[in-house]
């Protein structure tokens, strides 16, 4: 375990208030922060486990999903660098697993400590209500999408909010993201057959659009994608205009230490 690390008293924008270094490292004691890095693959929580903390991703991809009785899987989310891992429960044991997608560095918070933190730095209360109210506009995107888009259409969708997502303000035709999901996760978040999503990856190729490859995604007209998905980024960019987080505070190396842990759709298309 360590104490606060100096780039989370910038994601916390607490380097913008003129407090004295004795009173923030007080702070920083009292919130009990610490840094654990997950191997890819490696379970963050499992579905019916109970949590005692708040986490925020530092670095790395994170999906949150669950298991249906038949064996299949569904992701409810991908998290990415800045994003808070929130989790629903029942009677406080998760609904949901968290798995590290490649290597990833998590913030955690102790809940039971926020409280008093709360009180004396209203600012981290706001972060955290921020972090979750961008949490919640995903989501009902994501609804949107399994419920009305169909899957080309659902498709471009994510692949338009991953790349804003990695690309905050990104402006052009052609724009190209790191991506370690492979086509199985893909498929499980937008509710297809793994078969169902290769025919689909491959319209939208033949129609010049995406390319994806092991590890990116390359979007080739944005305009012409964001057309066929009704993509509106405005969900996204809201929450970031308003500086709940800066999420360049994320980059760079910990100067603390981190602790390993174990490890037919043509009409759609022509659209």
């Amino acid at each position: 375990m360590i104490t606060l690390t100096p780039e989370l008293f910038r994601i916390l924008h607490l380097d913008r208030h003129s407090t004295g270094a004795a009173a923030i490292m007080a702070l920083a004691e009292s919130l009990g922060a610490r840094l654990r890095a997950y191997s890819a693959g490696a379970i963050i929580l499992d579905e019916g486990e109970t949590s005692a903390c708040v986490r925020l991703v530092k670095s790395g991809w994170v999906a949150s999903a669950t298991q249906l009785r038949d064996g299949s899987r569904q992701i409810i989310d991908v998290h990415l660098k800045g994003d808070l891992l929130v989790v629903s429960t029942v009677a406080g044991f998760s609904r949901v697993t968290l798995q590290a997608i490649d290597r990833v560095v998590i913030l955690e918070f102790p809940q039971q400590r926020l409280i008093s933190v709360f009180e004396q730095r209203p600012e981290i209360a706001r972060y955290l209500a921020a972090a979750s109210a961008r949490l919640n506009a995903i989501h009902v995107e994501h609804l949107v999408n399994l419920g009305h888009r169909g899957a080309a259409a659902r498709t471009a969708h994510f692949f338009l909010e991953l790349a804003e997502r990695t690309n905050p303000g990104t402006e052009g035709v052609a724009v190209e993201f790191d991506c370690p999901l492979t086509q199985a996760d893909l498929a499980d978040a937008l509710g297809m057959t793994a078969i169902h999503f290769n025919r689909t990856l491959r319209d939208l190729r033949l129609l010049g659009l995406v390319t994806f490859r092991k590890g990116s995604v390359l979007i080739n007209d944005c305009f012409r994608l964001a057309k066929l998905a009704d993509f509106n980024p405005d969900y996204l960019r809201t929450y970031r205009d308003g500086n709940a987080i800066d999420s360049a505070a994320f980059d760079g190396e910990s100067t603390g230490d981190v602790r390993d842990s174990a490890p037919s759709e043509s009409s759609a298309l022509r659209a």
